[in-house]
């Protein structure tokens, strides 16, 4: 369901909208983890989010693409811009419906995607808050 891929040398995931149409317009949701799915397997970013995104009835209900990239330390501006070019490969998505989620070290880049982009929508979860963004001991 989620096709690995490596952009730009950052691992990724991609999930196609169910019964893609060219004619049609989806939105995008980019996936960000936490520090427990810093890696290079191209696996261990796949969270139960990502499952509950991919269920059958979810996915015919509202069809979009799913971005899961895969960092190896901090999320940061690099892995944002090569987030932003990776959706501009996607084919037929809707520029206008572009949305991030994050968990914990993933929240970190989508509050910060929220200041320096205004076009990407956020979702916020209970794992993603100012807190786990902007606590520095």
């Amino acid at each position: 369901m989620y096709a690995p891929q490596v952009f730009e040398g950052m691992p990724c995931r991609v999930m196609k909208p169910h019964e893609f149409d060219s004619e049609k317009s989806y939105p995008v949701i980019v996936s960000l983890h936490g520090a427990g799915g810093k890696g290079t397997n191209n696996n261990k970013q796949l969270k139960d989010w990502n499952r509950q995104l991919a269920e059958p009835q979810r996915r015919k209900d509202f069809p979009c693409y799913v971005v899961a990239p895969q960092a190896t330390g901090l999320w940061n501006a690099q892995h944002f811009n090569k987030i932003k070019a990776l959706i501009k490969t996607l084919p037929s998505v809707n520029t206008d419906r572009i949305y991030i989620l994050g968990h914990s070290m993933g929240g970190q880049l989508t509050l910060r995607a929220m200041v320096v982009s205004p076009e990407v929508r956020v979702f916020r979860q209970r794992a993603t808050s100012p807190r786990s963004a902007y606590c520095r001991r």
